[in-house]
């Protein structure tokens, strides 16, 4: 996978993990997903000003619950159609990681706890889900309360 110049820059631990990040062959990688990512992240900012022009602003966050469980189906048939078989790499990067990750990153994190309890990890998977949700709420609400 490396040739002799790549085991040689590797060898200077403070350059590994930015050479590792840019080396050639990852890039059209790394491309893929800025792709998929800036189509889903513009596809979810003009939902949502689609619902500011029809919903009550009480009712907003209307419009991120339904991205994020178009976003968690959607991402649900990629990874089951993915599992038996060889699925296109480059499918997997542009809409898996790139596209559903930018749409919502909630798409993410229920895959993670889906196949946490598919391997039986049950306890694992409502620990993650707790500390995801729980914690996260926790860190927002002490990010405002800093600042305010």
């Amino acid at each position: 996978m490396f040739n002799d110049i790549d085991k040689a820059i590797c060898k200077n631990k403070s350059f590994t993990i930015i050479y590792i990040i840019f080396v050639p062959y990852m890039i059209k990688d790394i491309l893929l997903v800025m792709l998929g990512s800036g189509v889903g992240g513009g596809l979810r900012y003009a939902i949502s000003l689609t619902a500011r022009a029809f919903i009550p602003h009480t009712y907003l966050f209307l419009s991120t619950l339904a991205v994020n469980l178009v976003g968690s189906f959607l991402m649900g048939i990629i990874i089951a159609s993915m599992v038996d078989s060889s699925h296109n790499h480059w499918f997997r990067l542009l809409v898996a990681i790139g596209f559903c990750g930018g749409f919502t990153t909630f798409s993410a994190f229920s895959t993670e706890v889906v196949e946490l309890a598919r391997n039986g990890s049950y306890i694992l998977s409502i620990l993650y889900i707790w500390a995801s949700v729980g914690i996260s709420l926790l860190c927002v609400w002490s990010g405002y309360a800093l600042v305010k």
